[in-house]
């Protein structure tokens, strides 16, 4: 049956807002996510294809020394010139293997918001939801998952660590047929394996070993060289890297005085794009067709890409002033006061989807007087105590002190340490325990005696 009157209109007007909806998302999404080392060289590839897009290249030059911006009014130097001395980034390297692949355009649109999505350990945080709610189909989204895994290093981009040690032992182990069985088995049993953090990419060995044995029944000797293989590969796919070439630029800078703390978002000069109206008013007159479409299309972009910088710089801003306004005392004391605080906060509170809180502060870095620190550092896990919460920072403070304070000769077991910070109001397991140890570099109590002795 034809749809008529009122239904036609709605669906055209749907399709219509449809078409101009996507772009916004993926240039939103694009730019939201990439760190600030990043945009630079990103504006100015888009520039390039692009004559609509101007860029302010005369007044300022940044300094890789000291990651500051200053006057150049006597120069003929240009800042984006001097910018792509700089080293290439993980995110610009992933990029470069995109285009050598040659995927075709609605992948490589895929790929480009998978990859601008990484967090610090290589896993995608944008979902299967989320890229369908883009416009893309799962066909597309299959397509362009087969270019991610040829990507290196292997596993990046991988939703979680076990699809990650999956693709590297495909590539590694292409004919072990019971390793590779294995880690499809947990990989397609990760949302069952027991984790109660819900953390698909931490998993304590005991646990997994455990887990084989009670759901394949391996041989223990059998099941110990797959677990010997499963250890070699890597959990993570960009520790593998030199992370310590990549620059960091803070994205936003607090500083403070006696009215309060003030913020700055570092970068907003080159951050600042330009739409060429007097070449619309030149060109477009004289286009028609297919050339005019092209033209326009151009511009549109244009347009929607100096939209998603602004939206860039003021979703940084509020989630500034959200971190002035919740965690006070850090500004005053320092990390150590840090009050438990998630994304889900932030995201009721400035109204805006739990995902794009995650885009806002991931791989996104400010400056205080305590030093240069991830966004991510304001939004500490928690801890039950009588009280309520308190912060993992505080929690590691109590098990260095506990530690510090024992006798050397019989130093305290983590099942101990435990008990002693349940008694003081913090209620703790071992395991807990063990993890934040081992996070502080503090050997066991048997290696704490055999030091001492």
């Amino acid at each position: 049956m034809a749809l008529q009157g009122k239904n036609r209109t709605f669906v055209k007007t749907a399709l219509k807002n449809k078409n101009r909806l996507y772009p916004r998302l993926n240039l939103s999404v694009r730019f939201l996510s990439l760190p600030l080392t990043d945009i630079p060289a990103e504006i100015a590839r888009e520039a390039e294809e692009n004559p609509f897009l101007e860029i302010q290249t005369d007044e300022f030059l940044y300094h890789r020394e000291d990651f500051t911006a200053s006057t150049m009014a006597d120069s003929d130097e240009r800042m984006w010139e001097n910018l792509g001395d700089t080293n290439i980034s993980i995110f610009s390297d992933l990029n470069a293997q995109i285009v050598l692949l040659s995927p075709d355009d609605v992948s490589r649109k895929i790929l480009e918001l998978i990859i601008s999505s990484l967090d610090e350990q290589g896993f995608s945080k944008v979902t299967l939801a989320e890229l369908i709610e883009y416009g893309y189909t799962k066909k597309e989204i299959k397509r362009s998952r087969e270019i991610l895994r040829n990507l290196e290093p292997v596993g990046v981009g991988s939703e979680s660590m076990m699809e990650g040690l999956v693709w590297q032992a495909e590539k590694k182990f292409p004919h072990d047929r019971e390793t590779l069985d294995v880690l499809h088995f947990l990989n397609s049993h990760i949302d069952f394996m027991g984790n109660k953090g819900g953390d698909k990419n931490s998993f304590n060995e005991e646990d997994l070993a455990k887990y084989i044995r009670e759901h394949l029944h391996i041989p223990e000797k059998q099941l110990t060289g797959i677990l010997g293989k499963i250890k070699s590969l890597n959990p993570f796919p960009l520790e593998s890297r030199e992370q310590a070439e990549r620059y960091i630029l803070p994205d936003i800078i607090f500083q403070e005085d006696h009215n309060g703390v003030r913020i700055e978002i570092s970068g907003s000069t080159f951050l600042d794009v330009y739409i060429n109206e007097e070449l619309m008013r030149q060109v477009t007159p004289s286009l028609a067709g297919e050339e005019k479409k092209i033209w326009m299309e151009k511009y549109q972009k244009a347009l929607l890409i100096r939209d998603a910088l602004a939206y860039r710089k003021s979703s940084l801003l509020r989630i500034a002033r959200f971190i002035v306004k919740r965690q006070p005392e850090f500004f005053r004391k320092g990390a150590g006061t840090l009050d438990p605080m998630n994304l889900k906060e932030a995201s009721e509170e400035l109204k805006l989807h739990i995902s794009s809180v995650s885009r806002i502060v991931s791989q996104k870095y400010c400056q205080t007087r305590w030093g240069v620190h991830p966004l991510k550092i304001f939004f500490p896990h928690g801890i039950k105590t009588r009280e309520g919460l308190i912060s993992i920072g505080r929690i590691k403070e109590m098990i260095t002190e506990i530690i510090q304070g024992e006798d050397t000769e019989s130093p305290f077991s983590d099942e101990q340490i435990a008990e002693i910070m349940t008694k003081n109001g913090v209620l703790i397991r071992r395991r807990t325990v063990a993890k934040y140890r081992n996070l502080l570099h503090m050997p066991s109590a048997f290696k704490r005696k055999a030091i001492k002795n």
